[in-house]
């Protein structure tokens, strides 16, 4: 367990405004950190008496706890004048009497149920009954619904090589009133060339900048947005071609800020390696992530002035993001195939050259007690009852 409280870590992915608050007590506190790693243990005497973390199992759970708890203390005055010693142990005491902790039991559980939610089959007969429900809706207000504009952001960065596979896909969408807005993130390769040939479509924008960073392009490409809904495609991935039809169809009719389909992950034979989709649980989101981007929409205005993306995050940007915006605006699942994700070797992926080992699980650890702290009762309120076979049946009765 040891450097779950990691000083120099927490500064590189904090907010500026935790972060600043952080290198205060930072400066105060640096000879306490050895007294401090000690009371990560199973069973640690702290000032005097035993904080028992309890079975194996939970104790991962109780350390991202923990560090939401911290989080807050660094920045209060209480804080900076008792011992943090002390502090911790009071902290535990408070812990065992807190209504997180019958959240905090259930940790195992949802581990294993992450699990299945990224690794799981195909229900054909739900896609097809949601699809159906679509067009009932969509057919007598077809000219409201094509009037609804998508802007879809595309960072890229030295992918000349693969880039037109997700351009083309966007090109065949079937609703086409878009913008798609292509952030070339200082590439050296020939990707200026290869997306030259689409700039004849005056719906595709190509925008170049110094590198950056994906999250840097991400939040360039937010804020030139001017659709009434945010999508996001990566230049390794694809949209099959009914995508924008059924998310801006579904997320309008049924009053959703935010929407999310099932993806088809393939590998570099592109063969299917898994599909993921299922029902939003923010708390089950916040354990592991099974929204992927690229699968994901909003409405332009559920973005607020500190939700975009964290440009300190060279990884794991997009769950940050979507734990951000889901917390507090209504959301729900779409269960159609979306989304044709790349999951093989090549390309220099993110996933494969950033935050590796130890580094992830301290970033990930980092991350869940951020968004713990900033939705402490673990629900998105909002999203309440948004299944999305109630939702369109719903909208269809109201329509009789």
């Amino acid at each position: 367990m040891e450097g779950h409280i990691a000083f120099a870590p927490a500064r590189c992915v904090l907010r500026s405004a935790e972060r600043s608050a952080l290198d205060e007590v930072v400066k105060d506190h640096t000879k306490h950190q050895s007294a401090m790693r000690p009371a990560m243990g199973p069973s640690s005497k702290v000032n005097g008496e035993f904080a028992v973390l309890g079975r194996p199992e939970n104790q991962r759970a109780r350390i991202y706890s923990l560090e939401a708890e911290l989080t807050s203390l660094y920045a209060s005055t209480s804080w900076k004048v008792t011992s943090p010693v002390r502090r911790l142990g009071e902290f535990f005491k408070a812990l065992s009497r807190s209504p997180l902790e019958g959240v905090l039991k259930s940790n195992k559980k949802q581990q294993e149920a992450v699990r299945r939610a990224k690794r799981q089959g195909w229900n054909a007969n739900d896609e097809s009954a949601f699809l159906g429900r679509l067009e009932k809706i969509y057919a007598p207000l077809s000219d409201h619904f094509e009037a609804l504009k998508a802007s879809i952001v595309m960072p890229t960065y030295n992918r000349g090589f693969c880039c037109t596979s997700a351009i083309d896909s966007v090109l065949k969408q079937t609703h086409s009133n878009w913008e798609l807005l292509i952030i070339d993130d200082g590439s050296t390769d020939d990707t200026s060339n290869v997306v030259s040939k689409y700039l004849c479509d005056d719906r595709v924008r190509y925008l170049r900048q110094d590198n950056g960073g994906v999250s840097m392009a991400r939040n360039r490409g937010l804020s030139m947005s001017t659709g009434d809904y945010v999508f996001y495609l990566d230049s390794d991935n694809r949209w099959h071609e009914n995508f924008l039809h059924a998310m801006i169809t579904y997320m309008n009719a049924c009053n959703l800020s935010c929407a999310y389909s099932a993806l088809d992950a393939r590998d570099d034979s592109d063969e299917r390696r898994f599909i993921r989709g299922r029902e939003f649980d923010w708390l089950l989101c916040l354990e592991g992530n099974y929204i992927d981007l690229n699968a994901f929409g909003h409405r332009t205005d559920a973005v607020g002035a500190h939700d975009y993306f964290d440009e300190d995050l060279k990884r794991l940007v997009d769950w940050d993001f979507i734990l951000s915006l889901t917390a507090k605006n209504r959301t729900a699942y779409a269960p159609f195939m979306g989304v044709i994700y790349y999951c093989g070797d090549g390309g220099e992926r993110i996933t494969l050259t950033q935050y590796q080992g130890a580094e992830l699980e301290n970033v990930q650890e980092i991350i869940r007690a951020r968004h713990r702290r900033l939705n402490p009762t673990g629900r998105s309120e909002p999203s309440d009852g948004c299944n999305w076979q109630a939702l369109l049946d719903d909208y269809l009765a109201s329509c009789e």
